[in-house]
């Protein structure tokens, strides 16, 4: 198979707090070298209401906690543009790489690689939602990163989903299977009666390869450090967000949209 891309080291990472750190740590960079924009977001918000000039170092100096409350809005500010300029690239699933309902009228985006324990166990949070709510639309954007039986897994993937209707059944087999190797995933696609050489042979396509870069792009723009993540509507969770949270998050959208 050709060689993908390879993504950063901090695409790399895999850890379920490194996304916050790493936003923590852009935020700080920014207040040091790009002060005026965090000043500027507060006085243009309600955080520091009708202050300017000294009165606002005053302020300041006196509420140092308005600071921390200023970044983490400007930073989930610069998150909302980033996601609402990608939506549709995000939303718009590869062929049929997709779970739940085809036209839900909400859609979560994952971000994945079938070598990583956290997707594991997200996938069963995932699973019970879909279970529970018949109107979610699970677009899965496959990020290989975690070596070579990642993009294995992450191709012959794509490769069915392009050209059967078997992709959904593959999906869980694997997260069902003990570990992921290339025997484990031969046996999984004989058990859905495809040809193994015929799947390996499509996984090449350069349409899957332009996919995957695709992912890792999408990946980098938002800032994403691992696997998984997930999007839905305008908020990023990375890492194992936990079956409470995603349903919530759910709802949120479901009320936004009512309105």
């Amino acid at each position: 198979m050709p060689d993908m891309p390879q993504p950063t080291e901090e695409v790399r990472v895999e850890n379920n707090s490194c996304h916050k750190k790493s936003c923590l740590c852009s935020a700080l960079a920014g207040a040091v070298g790009g002060g005026v924009a965090v000043l500027g977001y507060l006085l243009s918000s309600h955080l520091i209401s009708g202050k300017s000039g000294e009165p606002v170092r005053d302020y300041l100096m006196e509420h140092p906690e308005v600071i921390p409350q200023a970044m983490e809005a400007l930073q989930q500010r610069e998150t909302d543009k980033l996601v609402s300029q990608n939506r549709t690239a995000l939303e718009t699933p590869f062929a049929g790489v997709w779970d739940g309902a085809e036209k839900g009228r909400v859609t979560i985006v994952e971000f994945s690689d079938y070598a990583c324990g956290f997707c594991r166990k997200a996938n069963g949070d995932l699973n019970r939602l879909l279970s529970e709510d018949k109107d979610i639309r699970l677009v899965i954007r496959q990020l290989p990163i975690l070596g070579p039986d990642s993009e294995i897994a992450a191709r012959t993937a794509l490769a069915i989903a392009k050209n059967s209707s078997k992709f959904s059944e593959f999906h869980h087999q694997i997260y069902n299977s003990k570990h992921l190797s290339p025997e484990v995933i031969v046996d999984i696609v004989k058990s859905l009666g495809l040809n193994p050489q015929d799947i390996a042979k499509q996984g090449s396509d350069p349409a899957i390869t332009q996919e995957i870069t695709k992912n890792i792009l999408l990946a980098r723009e938002l800032g994403l450090t691992g696997t998984p993540a997930f999007i839905i509507g305008d908020k990023v969770f990375s890492g194992v967000a936990g079956y409470d949270a995603l349903k919530e998050a759910v709802a949120k959208i479901r009320e936004k949209s009512s309105k």
